[in-house]
Formats: structure tokens, C-alpha cells, sequence
């Protein structure tokens, strides 16, 4: 995992849920959290998923086209 996340649905949109993320670094799910967390928002974390950047990485898991 490289610290990110492939979906955030909110009842209200909330645009300062992305604010002040250090973007393309480990540390956007973490910073999305504690964004979250400090404005008293819930939220559930769906499974987690493997990171597909690759045709190795979609190989390696061995699904078809």
C-alpha cells in the first residue's frame, strides 16, 4: 500500500477533508484521518485493497482482462 485511498463518500461534501495533504507521500491516508477525526466527522474504512500500478501488479494477482 502506498499510503493513499481509492474512495471517500460523504453525506456533505466537505472539501477540507483534502486540505493541507502532503499528496503522492505515505502519509495521505494518516493525514485524511486526522482531518476527519479533528473535525468530529465518522467515517468506516472499507477492506483493504492492493494497489494496482503495473501490469505485474494486476499478474500478480492473477485476474484476467
Amino acid at each position: 500500500m502506498d499510503g493513499g485511498y481509492y474512495l471517500i463518500g460523504m453525506d456533505n461534501y466537505t472539501p477540507q477533508v483534502f486540505e493541507g495533504i502532503e499528496w503522492s507521500t505515505d502519509k495521505v491516508f494518516n493525514q485524511t484521518m486526522d482531518i476527519i477525526k479533528s473535525m468530529d466527522k465518522s467515517c468506516y474504512l472499507l477492506p483493504e485493497l492492493s494497489d494496482i500500478d503495473y501490469e505485474e501488479d494486476w499478474n500478480e494477482h492473477g485476474w484476467n482482462l
